[in-house]
């Protein structure tokens, strides 16, 4: 007995111990166990240029940002059954070329290697879309379970759905015609951009707005959200109209 017993801790302890040493490998094996019988489907793509975007994705980060030189890249990682589960590519659609994609990727939440939840990087999925220098058409990301950061481009239309997240989903330096973001359970910010009009509808949360120009319209709707706004310029004949329940509602404007 005392034999068998020895015997299943070293075997308990051996077995651990590579898992343990072997967690960030290629081992299929170790993989398979870590994955819960998924496999991380990644890569780093040129892909062909498009004008548009439109994306919906669960359980995954979703980063537009401008390309480190003139041609489209992408990169990503999804927790997927098998490589033919994660498709993106460009199709054509009314005389537009979109950036597109169908996923069938795992809920992270349910990872029973991870039991403290949170963000080990090894579960987190993304996708990461590099753009070229130029104005695009309509960008329109949709996330839950992860957040949308929008970095450095133009577009006539930026189109954002989130929720669910303990990340920020963030619009940095962006220079649009016309911002929606719907948001729920997560926080959201836009800093350092020129706007014509922006809807923004934000609940359980906060939405910050700082640092940025608007043209004609901030609209803002909270539910159970704080609302920040701060060194935002005003041209003349625009509005600012802000609505929240329950939180604060927080302005420092610039100038007159």
């Amino acid at each position: 007995l005392v034999f068998s017993v020895v015997f299943l801790l070293v075997v308990l302890y051996i077995g651990t111990n590579a898992f343990v040493t072997n967690y960030y490998g290629d081992n299929e094996l170790i993989n398979s166990i870590k994955y819960v019988g998924y496999k991380a489907v990644e890569g780093y793509d040129d892909i062909g240029e498009f004008d548009c975007i439109d994306l919906d994705v669960d359980n995954c980060s979703v980063t537009v940002r401008s390309s480190y030189d003139d041609e489209f890249h992408i990169s990503y990682k999804f927790i997927a059954s098998k490589e033919d589960d994660v498709k993106i590519y460009v199709e054509e659609r009314g005389g537009s070329k979109v950036l597109t994609c169908d996923i069938d990727n795992k809920d992270i939440c349910d990872n029973i290697w991870n039991p403290a939840g949170g963000n080990d990087y090894e579960y987190e999925q993304y996708l990461t879309i590099m753009v070229p220098d130029g104005r695009y058409g309509s960008v329109k990301i949709g996330v839950n379970g992860g957040y949308a950061d929008v970095d450095d481009i133009q577009a006539d239309e930026l189109d954002i759905a989130v929720s669910n997240s303990d990340l920020y989903s963030g619009i940095r330096g962006v220079k649009v015609n016309s911002i929606s973001v719907t948001a729920d359970n997560m926080p959201v910010y836009i800093r350092d951009s020129e706007i014509d009009s922006a809807v923004l509808n934000i609940g359980n949360d906060s939405i910050s707005v700082y640092d940025s120009k608007i043209s004609s319209l901030l609209d803002i709707n909270g539910e159970n959200s704080d609302v920040y706004i701060d060194n935002v310029n005003v041209e003349d004949g625009g509005k600012i109209s802000v609505r929240t329940s329950g939180d604060d509602i927080s302005v420092n404007l610039p100038g007159k």
